[in-house]
């Protein structure tokens, strides 16, 4: 598929071609209708993300039908990929830098890191995430939950985008390096209730 018909111009493109079919191809007019859905959806989808209040741009990705990105302060960067035109479900996700990986791993043996990267694949698998790249030299992270059309409403869709967000989340704070170690003697000055820092 050409890269340009994934552009806004090129989803308008696409509904007007296909208005245009011939009614007597039954198959044509269920292709069409089919389309006109899966358009009307993702118009759904963006204009949830913009009511909450996410600025939302459409990208160019070859790979996939429509890409777009949600963004919005003190948040992270999503995208909803739509990866085919016939697909009945879109993915969201994000995307992580894959050296924090490397810079959390840096000091650990063999065994160390099998253990804690396994430790990090059962938590969001625990969160029911899906994820790529959860790896050594890795240049991203990227974490990923399908949303189905059918009976998505506003709040199974940002529930969904809540399970990623969790999922960053999780994955960011498991990669943190340690800043300093507590010291867990009681603090005398403080009733022995609180720690010494």
């Amino acid at each position: 598929m050409c890269s340009w018909l994934i552009t806004g111009a090129g989803r308008s493109w696409t509904k007007a071609l296909a208005s245009t079919r011939p009614l007597f191809n039954p198959g044509s007019s269920v292709a069409a209708m089919r389309s006109e859905k899966i358009e009307a959806n993702l118009d759904t989808i963006e204009e949830w993300l913009t009511h909450d209040r996410f600025q939302v741009t459409e990208v160019e990705d070859p790979q996939s039908h429509v890409t777009l990105e949600a963004e919005r302060a003190e948040d992270f960067t999503y995208s909803i990929v739509h990866p085919d035109p016939d697909a009945d479900h879109v993915f969201v996700g994000l995307a992580l830098p894959g050296e924090a990986i490397d810079e959390a791993l840096a000091d650990a043996t063999e065994e160390e890191t099998e253990v804690f990267l396994a430790d990090l694949r059962f938590g969001l698998l625990g969160m029911d995430v899906e994820f790529e790249g959860l790896e050594v030299g890795t240049p991203r992270v990227t974490l990923f939950i399908p949303a189905y059309f059918d009976g998505l409403s506003k709040d199974r869709f940002m529930e969904k985008l809540r399970k990623v967000k969790n999922a960053g989340l999780f994955l960011e704070w498991s990669l943190a390096p340690v800043e300093e170690e507590l010291d867990r003697s009681p603090d005398p000055a403080a009733g022995g209730d609180r720690y010494i820092r």
